[in-house]
């Protein structure tokens, strides 16, 4: 299944390598892990605040939500039942600074 949740899981994997370089320092990890049909993508970050992150999402909302829903529609039509997309950005701690879920 190409798009299956485990196939998303691993591209964005592969890719966070890319994601930490084109951040210039911004994104200090990221990683996906899947459980069922759920992707859960957490990146962190310790230079960004939640301030700042709504900022970006005011701006750049529209894009994130479109390509959240092209994942998840790729993982339904791979077969998945429930998929589900979770993006989470942590401090350096771990806390959350937002919660991104997809359906």
């Amino acid at each position: 299944m190409l798009n299956s949740p485990q196939n998303v899981a691993l591209k964005l994997n592969n890719e966070a390598f890319n994601l930490k370089q084109s951040a210039n320092g911004w994104v200090t990890d990221a990683s996906a892990q899947v459980t069922g049909d759920t992707v859960t993508y957490t990146i962190k970050t310790d230079k960004l605040s939640q301030t700042m992150l709504n900022l970006g999402l005011r701006t750049n909302g529209d894009q994130i939500d479109a390509l959240g829903s092209k994942i998840v529609q790729s993982m339904q039509d791979s077969g998945a039942k429930h998929p589900k997309l979770v993006i989470n950005v942590t401090n350096d701690t771990g806390d959350s600074l937002k919660s991104l879920t997809y359906r």
